[in-house]
């Protein structure tokens, strides 16, 4: 019993001393070099619980940028273990650095099917006000609230005045009943992202309605771009929306070149 448990200490802290090691590299601020990668690949092989093992391995995979192998592990550990908070917040947290928000939305939806983390809830309100979808944004904002740690999970003030305009954003269109539309379009207008792009998009809404009626600009603040770049999206964006049905025309939408000030640059560990 005393040989398990220490097996079971060991595996742990041999886990959490790779995942934090290698967190720089996942956040792209280091570079994985061959010594590191076959290092680390022979550390998690030794681990004897099989889901920590294969959700180390793959947060390696996610390090070095095995993106399919490091869901196809992740997917494993969680089918044998699928209340494991920790595992679910690494697989969000690198699904996010190597896929975008709206992907690490998906996990985080998941992830909250099977467990209660107040963590996963507050990644996942930021991951949703990231990818135009207020109304899961609201429901995050409202469970957060209710444990009374908000104030403890959103502290800086950047954090906070991002939050606090995204829930103007999600009460506006939900009263206007464009939560759906908004949500539709910022998936389509992701798919013209790279991946740098994606993680730093930030999501504007401007009420132009009047006494002729309802009419919203949905404007998607684009990391790294120019005018010309975001005129060119915005000429493709149109027909697209035309080709997949998006023909609700009180709410425009279009690329705006980068806005330091608001940008998100978010890192949720």
């Amino acid at each position: 019993m005393t040989t398990k448990k220490t097996n079971e200490t060991h595996d742990i802290a041999t886990s959490n001393r790779l995942i934090e090691n290698l967190k720089p590299i996942l956040f792209f601020e280091e570079e994985m070099t061959k010594f590191i990668e076959a290092r680390s690949f022979d550390e998690a092989a030794k681990i004897k619980d099989t889901p920590l093992r294969l959700a180390t391995l793959s947060f390696i995979y996610f390090c070095v940028s095995k993106t399919q192998d490091g869901i196809a592990y992740a997917e494993e550990a969680l089918a044998l273990s699928p209340d494991d908070m920790i595992t679910w917040k690494h697989y969000m947290l690198c699904v996010f650095w190597r896929k975008g928000p709206i992907c690490a939305l998906e996990v985080a939806k998941r992830a909250l099917k099977s467990v209660m983390s107040i963590e996963i809830c507050r990644n996942a309100m930021f991951y949703a006000l990231q990818s135009g979808d207020y109304d899961f944004m609201l429901e995050m904002f409202d469970t957060l609230s209710k444990t009374n740690k908000l104030e403890e999970l959103v502290t800086a003030q950047r954090e906070v005045s991002l939050m606090q305009q995204g829930i103007s954003y999600a009460k506006l269109i939900k009263n206007a009943n464009k939560a759906e539309t908004i949500k539709s379009l910022t998936a389509l207008m992701y798919q013209k992202l790279d991946l740098e792009q994606k993680m730093g998009a930030f999501p504007q809404i401007i009420d132009l309605s009047d006494e002729d009626g309802q009419s919203y600009l949905f404007e998607l603040f684009v990391y790294n771009s120019d005018s010309k770049v975001c005129g060119k999206l915005n000429l493709e964006l149109i027909s697209e929306r035309v080709e997949l049905g998006l023909t609700d025309w009180e709410v425009g939408c279009m690329f705006v070149s980068e806005r330091k000030e608001i940008v998100l640059n978010a890192r949720y560990t």
